[in-house]
C-alpha cells in the first residue's frame, strides 16, 4: 500500500513541477509584453491547476475524513476557476479577447461559485467512500451531489466552445491537432472524475493529471508561435544587419572615394572621422596621424582661421562657411573652402561638428590669373590710349617748335637788317609764349606716363596701418593750390580704426578732393565724413557742385572717360582710384544728382592684427 502511495505522490509532485514551470514561462512572456493577455490566461490556468493538484495530493495522503472532504471541495472550486481561465484563453486564441468589464464580471461570478463550492456541500456532500488511483492506492473520496452535473455542463460547454475557437484560430495544423488532443484528454479525464464523484462509474482517478495535459496543449501553440516569431525576428534582424552593414560599407566607400574632404570632431576638437581626400589636402600621412590632430590646438589650423570657424559653429549651433589659406607643416599652401555644420544629439544639443572641405587652390589661382589677364588687357588699353593721348601734345609741341624755329630765324634776320625795335620785342614775346605752351604739353605728357607707371606698379607696394583721417587731411593740403577762396571744407570725422593701406591710397582721395574742388568752381562747400560700419571704415567726399547725369554716372570709372573739356583731363583719375580701392579689398560708390552735387563713398576693411603687427615691424 505504501509503495502505491509513494508512486502516486511522486508522479503528482512531478506533474506539479511541470505545471509550475509552464506557468512561470508564460508569466515571463506576459511580463515581457509578448502575446498580449493570452499568456496571462495560461499562467492563470497553471495556478488553478497547482491548487487542484495540491488538494489532490493532500487527499490521497490523508486518512482524516474531514481533510479528505475539504480537499475534494478545493478541487471542485479549482475546477470552476479552470473553466473560467479556459474560456478566457479561447477568446484570446480567437483574437477576440474579453473587455475589461467582461473579465471582471465573469471573474466575479466564477469566484462566487468557487467560494460556494469550497465552503458548502453544494458540489460535494460530507459522505465519503474509498477510491483507487492509477497505482491501486486507496484514498478517501467525497461523494458528489446532483449539482455536480452543473459543473460537468459548464466544462462541456467551455470545451465545445474552445474546440470551435481552436478551429477558427490562426494556428498551424500541428498546433491545432495538439491543442484538440489535449482538450479531448482533459475532457475525458475530467468527465471520468465527475462521474466517479457522482458514483456513476468506477474508474481509477486521473483528474489530477488532466489539467497538466491541457496545460501542455495550451502552451504548445503559444511556444511554437513564440519560437516562430523569434526565428522570424532573428532572420529580420540578420537581414537588417546585413543591409545596414552593406549600406554602411557603401556610404563609407562613397565618403572615402569622394573628391572632397569630410571631417568630424567632438566638442573638444578631437577628430572622430576623416576621409583620405582630406588627409591628402592637409598633408597627413595616415588616418591615425590625422585623428591625433586636435582642430583647436593645431598651429596650422589656428593660423588659417579654421579653429575659430569650428568654435563659432559650436557656440552658435549655426552653419558656418568660409575660405581659408592653409599651410601644411611641410610648407605646402592650399586654399580651402569649408561648409561647417553642427552635429546634434537626440535632445537637440550640439554634440560635435562636421565639415565638407573643398580644395579651391586651382580656382583661386585661376582667378588671380584672370585678374592679371584683365590687368594686362587694361594696360593694353591704357597703352593704346596713352599713345593716342601723347600724339596730340607731342604734335602740339612739334608744331610750336617749328614755328619757334621760323620765328627765331625771322628775328635773327630782322636784327641783322633793321636792329631791335618794338615789333621785334612783340615777336620775341610770342615766341616765349609758344615755348611756355610747349612746356605745358611736355608736362602733361610726363604726368600721363607717371600715372601709368604708378598703376602698373603691381599690388601697390607694402601696406601698413594707416589713419584714414590723416590721408584725407594730407589730400586737402596737396589740393590747396586748386582751392578757390569761396570754397568751404567741412570736416565730420568720427574716431575710426586704422586701415591697411599702401602709398597709392593717397592718390585716390587726392583725386576725389581735386574733382570736388573742380565741381564746385569758385564758390561752394565740400564735406569730408568718416565713420565705421561693422568691419569696414567708410570715407565720404561730398560736394554741392554741378553733379553727374544718370547716363554718364555708370561710365565714370572707365579708363579715358571724362566729362571735362578737351585738354583739361585724361579720364584716368577715377579709373585708377577704382582699381586702387579694389586692390585694397574695398569698394567705391558714387551718388549724384545734377544741379545738387556728388558724393563718393569709399569702404575699406579694418586692418587686422596680422597687418598691424606687420606694419609695426615695418616701421
Amino acid at each position: 500500500m505504501h509503495s502505491g502511495l509513494e508512486a502516486s505522490q511522486l508522479l503528482l509532485a512531478f506533474a506539479m513541477g511541470i505545471v509550475a514551470y509552464i506557468g512561470l514561462l508564460h508569466l515571463w512572456f506576459w511580463g515581457r509584453g509578448r502575446g498580449a493577455g493570452i499568456h496571462a490566461w495560461v499562467a492563470g490556468w497553471c495556478a488553478a491547476t497547482l491548487v487542484f493538484q495540491a488538494a489532490r495530493f493532500a487527499q490521497i495522503s490523508t486518512e482524516v475524513t474531514a481533510t479528505a472532504v475539504f480537499s475534494g471541495r478545493c478541487q471542485s472550486a479549482a475546477g470552476i476557476v479552470l473553466a473560467y481561465t479556459l474560456a478566457g484563453f479561447g477568446a484570446a486564441l480567437e483574437q477576440r479577447p474579453w473587455s475589461r468589464r467582461r473579465r471582471v464580471a465573469w471573474g466575479a461570478l466564477a469566484s462566487l461559485a468557487a467560494l460556494a463550492a469550497l465552503g458548502s456541500p453544494l458540489l460535494l456532500s460530507g459522505a465519503t467512500d474509498l477510491r483507487r488511483d492509477w497505482f491501486g492506492h486507496s484514498f478517501i473520496g467525497a461523494r458528489g451531489t446532483p449539482a455536480m452535473g452543473l459543473l460537468l455542463a459548464v466544462l462541456v460547454t467551455v470545451g465545445v466552445r474552445l474546440g470551435g475557437q481552436t478551429a477558427r484560430a490562426p494556428l498551424e495544423r500541428g498546433e491545432r491537432r495538439a491543442l484538440v488532443a489535449a482538450l479531448l484528454a482533459y475532457a475525458g479525464a475530467g468527465l471520468s472524475s465527475v462521474l466517479g464523484a457522482m458514483r456513476l462509474v468506477q474508474v481509477p482517478m486521473l483528474a489530477q493529471y488532466a489539467p497538466l495535459a491541457l496545460a501542455l496543449g495550451l502552451s504548445y501553440p503559444l511556444v511554437r508561435r513564440h519560437r516562430r516569431l523569434t526565428t522570424e525576428l532573428e532572420r529580420m534582424v540578420d537581414e537588417r544587419t546585413r543591409q545596414l552593414t552593406e549600406s554602411e560599407r557603401r556610404y563609407r566607400r562613397l565618403v572615402d572615394d569622394a573628391p572632397i574632404g569630410v571631417v568630424a570632431c567632438d566638442l573638444d576638437g578631437r577628430i572622430s572621422a576623416i576621409n583620405p581626400h582630406l588627409q591628402r589636402l592637409l598633408g597627413s600621412p595616415s588616418e591615425r596621424a590625422s585623428r591625433e590632430v586636435n582642430i583647436f590646438d593645431s598651429p596650422q589650423l589656428r593660423a588659417a582661421g579654421v579653429s575659430a570657424a569650428f568654435r563659432d559653429c559650436i557656440a552658435s549651433g549655426e552653419n558656418v562657411s568660409g575660405e581659408f589659406a592653409y599651410t601644411t607643416r611641410w610648407g605646402r599652401s592650399v586654399h580651402l573652402r569649408a561648409q561647417i555644420a553642427a552635429i546634434r544629439g537626440h535632445d537637440g544639443r550640439v554634440r560635435g561638428v562636421q565639415a565638407v572641405v573643398e580644395d579651391e587652390s586651382a580656382r583661386v589661382a585661376l582667378e588671380r590669373f584672370l585678374q592679371r589677364s584683365r590687368k594686362m588687357r587694361a594696360v593694353g588699353q591704357l597703352a593704346a590710349g596713352i599713345a593716342h593721348e601723347i600724339n596730340n601734345p607731342m604734335a602740339f609741341v612739334s608744331s610750336n617748335l617749328r614755328m619757334l624755329r621760323e620765328e627765331w630765324a625771322a628775328i635773327a634776320s630782322a636784327i641783322d637788317k633793321e636792329g631791335r625795335d618794338e615789333t621785334i620785342a612783340e615777336r620775341i614775346a610770342d615766341a616765349e609764349e609758344l615755348i611756355s605752351d610747349s612746356i605745358d604739353g611736355v608736362e602733361r605728357t610726363v604726368e600721363i606716363v607717371r600715372s601709368v607707371k604708378e598703376f602698373t606698379h603691381g599690388e601697390g607696394g607694402e601696406r601698413s596701418p594707416t589713419s584714414l583721417i590723416d590721408v584725407l587731411e594730407e589730400s586737402v593740403r596737396y589740393a590747396e593750390g586748386q582751392r578757390a577762396a569761396g570754397i568751404e571744407i567741412e570736416r565730420v570725422y568720427a574716431d575710426v580704426p586704422a586701415i591697411a593701406a599702401s602709398a597709392q591710397l593717397r592718390q585716390v582721395f587726392l583725386n576725389l578732393v581735386v574733382n570736388a574742388l573742380q565741381a564746385v568752381g569758385e564758390r561752394g562747400r565740400i564735406r569730408l565724413v568718416t565713420r565705421r560700419e561693422g568691419d569696414e571704415v567708410v570715407a565720404r567726399v561730398e560736394d554741392d557742385g554741378c553733379g553727374i547725369e544718370d547716363a554718364l554716372r555708370e561710365r565714370i570709372f572707365e579708363p579715358f572717360f571724362t566729362t571735362k573739356d578737351a585738354g583739361q583731363g585724361t579720364g584716368l583719375g577715377l579709373y585708377f582710384s577704382y582699381q586702387i580701392v579694389r586692390m585694397h579689398d574695398g569698394r567705391i560708390d558714387v551718388e549724384s544728382e545734377p544741379g545738387v552735387g556728388t558724393a563718393f563713398e569709399v569702404r575699406l576693411p579694418v586692418a587686422d592684427e596680422t597687418s598691424q603687427s606687420r606694419g609695426s615691424a615695418s616701421s
